[in-house]
């Protein structure tokens, strides 16, 4: 029974002494490492938006499906995406923030969101002349593989954030 037990830890020793098992550097590492390093690191877009919108009226985050539903936004095309719309649906408040997986995803999504704009102008336009000041005032950032449209009187200041966010 004793021999049993006495295997595995001789096993598990022979392991350790020979490195077998640690972390070891192989000829491939030091450019995944230099890869790795020019590509910045994605931020967390939920603390960006928590940081965002600590100013804003209340805002209502969307599920998947009323994102693509509401927005046009096929959460497919995203690494990650955030959108979050005012919630008394009176005001034209809205933010999405996006990492797409990928140059043509992102040409899509960019069109998706001046598609976007353009229907909050005119929906606004006519009936609600101060909402319309602050759909023409909107930011749409397209940075890399990052977008951002915000619509809000705090666009402005809340582009820097986002911005500073993705390290731009």
């Amino acid at each position: 029974m004793k021999m049993k037990t006495l295997i595995p830890v001789i096993v598990l020793a022979a392991l350790i002494l020979t490195g077998c098992g640690a972390s070891q550097t192989s000829p491939s590492a030091p450019a995944e490492t230099t890869a790795a390093a020019t590509e910045p690191a994605a931020p967390d877009f939920e603390k960006v938006y928590g940081e965002m919108t600590a100013k804003l009226p209340e805002m209502i985050l969307l599920d998947d499906a009323t994102m693509q539903t509401y927005c046009g936004i096929n959460k497919e095309d995203c690494l990650q995406a955030l959108v979050a719309v005012n919630l008394n649906g009176l005001e034209t408040d809205e933010i999405w923030l996006i990492e797409a997986k990928d140059e043509n995803k992102m040409d899509d999504l960019e069109a998706t969101a001046q598609l976007r704009l353009k229907m909050k102008a005119e929906e606004t336009e006519t009936y609600a002349p101060a909402q319309y000041e602050v759909v023409k005032k909107a930011q749409l950032i397209r940075e890399g593989r990052f977008l951002a449209l915000i619509v809000t009187p705090e666009a402005e200041s809340l582009a820097d954030c986002f911005r500073t966010a993705i390290g731009k």
